[in-house]
C-alpha cells in the first residue's frame, strides 16, 4: 500500500515502489542518479522527472487500478566489476489496452577507482498499444579523494524515446557537478532538459518541454562542543523554464539555520519564495458540493518554517513542524508531527498527522492526512506490520496488514490483507469497497 499524499500543486505526485519482487536489487535498474539528485527546493515528482524505468508503470494502469501480471521474470546481479539486471513482463489486457509484454535491460561497469558508466533499454508500454522504445546512456564520476578532504561528483547522462506516432523532440539528458562535503562548503548544481516528446513508456514524467535547473550552497561547521554537533546555513535554488523560453516555476529556499545537537535532536528555521507561472487553471480541491480552481495567472508567495526533531536513537522520538505564509492568491497554515514508540524488540508504533488550511478567494479548505504504523515481532522469524491510513479529501481508511515468515535467509511467506474503506456520502459512515487477500511465497537462488 502506498504512503497515502495530498496533492496542492498541478503536477503528477510520485509514489516509490513498494512491491518485493520490484524493490529487490532496484539499484542495479537505477540510471543517471535520477531521483538521487537535487535539494531541498526540489519536489518528489521533479526530482524524479526524466527516469527511463519505473516499476510502478507495470501492474498498474494509468489510474491507479490493478492490472493483473500474468508471468515474468528477473536476473540481477554483480559479476567482477559488471552489474547485470534484466526484467521481462507479461501483462493482462484491460480496458482496449492489449495483452503485452515488456522488456529492461540495464548493465553497468565499475571504472577508474570510484566511477562507473553504463547504458539502459526498455521496450514495450504497459498503457497503450503503441511501439515504444527507450535507450539511455549514463556516466558517474566520484572522487573521495580531493585534497582537504573534499568529495567530489559528477553525472552525465542521455536518453532517447522512440514512439510510434511521436517524431523529434524526442530525447532528455542531464548533467550535474557537486561538492556534497560533510564539514565546510559544500555545493552542487544540476540540468536536465525533457523534451516535448520524450517517452518513457516505462519511466516516469512529471513535465516534459521544460529545461529544470537546481543549484545549492552551504556550510556546515562542527562546533566540537559537548551538546552542539553542528550548524548549517544554506541557500537552494530550483528552476523549471519551457524549452522556448518563458517561466514555469521557480522555488528559493532559505535554510536559514539547522543547528543539531550531540544527541541527535534537529532545530531548523527556513523560508521558501516561490513563484508559479499557471498557463492553465488547475482543481486544488474538489467535494460534493463544491470545487476551487487556482485561475490561469503568475503568483508570487513566500512561506516561513519551523521544525524540532528528537533524536531516532531514542524509545520515543518524534518531529514538529509549523508552515506558514502565502499560498498562490490566498494563504496556507500547515502543521506537520510525527510520534515514534519502540516499546521494545517486540513491539514498535508510528504515528504521523498532517494538517493544511488553505484560504483562497476561490473558497477556503482543510485537508487532514493521518497515518498509523505498528509493528509486532513475535520472534526473530515471524512478525506483523500494521499500515492505517485517512484523509479527508478521498474520505477512504486504508488498511494493509502483513504477516511474513522468513524461516532463513533466501526464503519468506507472506499473508496481506488490504482493505478500503469509504464515506461517500461524508456523513461519518464508512463502508467497505475493497477487500484483498494475498499469500505471496519467495524462494531465492543464489549461484
Amino acid at each position: 500500500m502506498d504512503d497515502r499524499q495530498v496533492n496542492l500543486t498541478r503536477f503528477n505526485l510520485f509514489f516509490p515502489e513498494k512491491r518485493d519482487f520490484f524493490l529487490n536489487d532496484a539499484d542495479l535498474f537505477e540510471f543517471g542518479r535520477i531521483g538521487g539528485v537535487g535539494n531541498a527546493a526540489t519536489s518528489g515528482s521533479s526530482n524524479n522527472n526524466g527516469r527511463p524505468f519505473f516499476s510502478r508503470r507495470l501492474g498498474l494502469n494509468p489510474s491507479g487500478t490493478p492490472v493483473d501480471l500474468r508471468y515474468g521474470g528477473k536476473v540481477s546481479g554483480r559479476v567482477g566489476r559488471w552489474n547485470l539486471g534484466a526484467l521481462a513482463i507479461r501483462q493482462d489486457e484491460f480496458q482496449t489496452v492489449e495483452e503485452s509484454t515488456v522488456l529492461v535491460g540495464r548493465v553497468s561497469a565499475n571504472i577508474l577507482e570510484e566511477s562507473s558508466v553504463g547504458m539502459i533499454a526498455t521496450n514495450g508500454d504497459p498503457n497503450s498499444n503503441d511501439d515504444n522504445t527507450l535507450v539511455g546512456v549514463d556516466f558517474r564520476y566520484l572522487n573521495t579523494r580531493v585534497p582537504g578532504g573534499r568529495v567530489l561528483e559528477v553525472d552525465g547522462w542521455f536518453q532517447r524515446s522512440f514512439t510510434s506516432g511521436l517524431d523529434g523532440q524526442d530525447g532528455a539528458f542531464g548533467l550535474g557537478i557537486g561538492m556534497p562535503n560533510n564539514s565546510g562548503i559544500r555545493g552542487a548544481l544540476y540540468l536536465k532538459e525533457v523534451q516535448a516528446n520524450f517517452n518513457p513508456a516505462l519511466g516516469f514524467v512529471s513535465r516534459s518541454d521544460v529545461r529544470d535547473t537546481t543549484a545549492d550552497i552551504g556550510y556546515t561547521r562542527f562546533t566540537g562542543g559537548t551538546f552542539l554537533q553542528s550548524i548549517f546555513s544554506g541557500v537552494e535554488v530550483h528552476n523549471v523554464g519551457f524549452l522556448d523560453g518563458g517561466l514555469q516555476s521557480r522555488v528559493f529556499l532559505g535554510r536559514l539555520l539547522e543547528v543539531d545537537t550531540n544527541s541527535g535532536e534537529r532545530l531548523s528555521a527556513h523560508y521558501s519564495a516561490t513563484t508559479e507561472v499557471v498557463g492553465s487553471p488547475f482543481t486544488i480541491y474538489e467535494d460534493d458540493s463544491r470545487t476551487i480552481v487556482v485561475p490561469t495567472g503568475r503568483y508570487s508567495f513566500g512561506e516561513g518554517q519551523l521544525s524540532l526533531q528528537t533524536g531516532g536513537q531514542r524509545d520515543l522520538s518524534g518531529e514538529l513542524s509549523y508552515r506558514w505564509g502565502d499560498f498562490y492568491d490566498g494563504t496556507r497554515r500547515n502543521v506537520g508531527g510525527r510520534l515514534s514508540w519502540r516499546q521494545s524488540n517486540a513491539f514498535a508504533l508510528g504515528l504521523n498527522y498532517d494538517w493544511n488550511r488553505i484560504d483562497l478567494p476561490q473558497g477556503d479548505f482543510i485537508t487532514r492526512l493521518v497515518r498509523l504504523t505498528t509493528e509486532v515481532n513475535f520472534s526473530s522469524t515471524v512478525y506483523w506490520v500494521n499500515l492505517i491510513q485517512y484523509d479527508n479529501v478521498s474520505e477512504v481508511i486504508g488498511v494493509n496488514a502483513r504477516l511474513v515468515v522468513i524461516p532463513t535467509a533466501g526464503q519468506e511467506a507472506l499473508i496481506v490483507l488490504n482493505q478500503s474503506l469509504q464515506d461517500e456520502d461524508r456523513d461519518n459512515t464508512f463502508r467497505s469497497e475493497l477487500t484483498d487477500i494475498n499469500l505471496k511465497l519467495s524462494y531465492t537462488f543464489r549461484f
